[in-house]
């Protein structure tokens, strides 16, 4: 063992005195970096979405569409309106839809024209439906304006510091 173990030691050992040169530096050269928006760098992307309360309209509706999905094998991106999300649909939402692969994006805690509120009453309503959706473990990123509002400044503002990014 220690001979076998000395060998590698001594094999694993360098015996160069200096270490190697750097890369040149880009003195001169202009650097270009480009974030992608979309996933592996498509020029776009398709987003089926059902934004239609999904979580409150009947349960028949509900498997319909969702056993079309799973016939398809396809994946939707669901609205979070969570002020109606007690145990039983967190519930459905962690054990059936994320296995899915259904994802999700914001909605609001209520489901409301938060340009009607004042700043601090949008912020705390989009930071409920973002701890919410992040406590369950659906990564919160994207948001959908109920009704299509968010016109107000002050509304993006309070949605950007509840933690959403777009």
């Amino acid at each position: 063992g220690w001979l076998v173990v000395g060998v590698v030691l001594l094999a694993g050992c360098g015996t160069t005195s200096a270490p190697p040169s750097p890369n040149p530096p880009l003195i001169g050269k202009p650097l270009s970096v480009r974030i992608t928006k979309w996933h592996n760098n498509h020029r776009a992307a398709i987003s089926l979405t059902y934004d239609h309360g999904w979580d409150a309209t009947p349960v028949e509706q509900q498997e319909h569409v969702l056993a079309l999905c799973r016939q398809q094998g396809i994946e939707m991106d669901l609205d979070a309106g969570t002020c109606i999300w007690n145990p039983t649909r967190r519930a459905f939402v962690s054990q059936v839809l994320m296995p899915q692969g259904h994802r999700f994006f914001g909605h609001g805690h209520w489901h409301i024209d938060h340009d009607t509120l004042t700043y601090d009453s949008a912020r705390a309503s989009f930071a409920q439906c973002y701890q919410i959706m992040e406590g369950m473990g659906l990564h919160p990123v994207a948001y959908a304006y109920p009704g299509g509002y968010g016109h107000q400044q002050e509304t993006r503002q309070a949605l950007a510091d509840a933690g959403f990014l777009c």
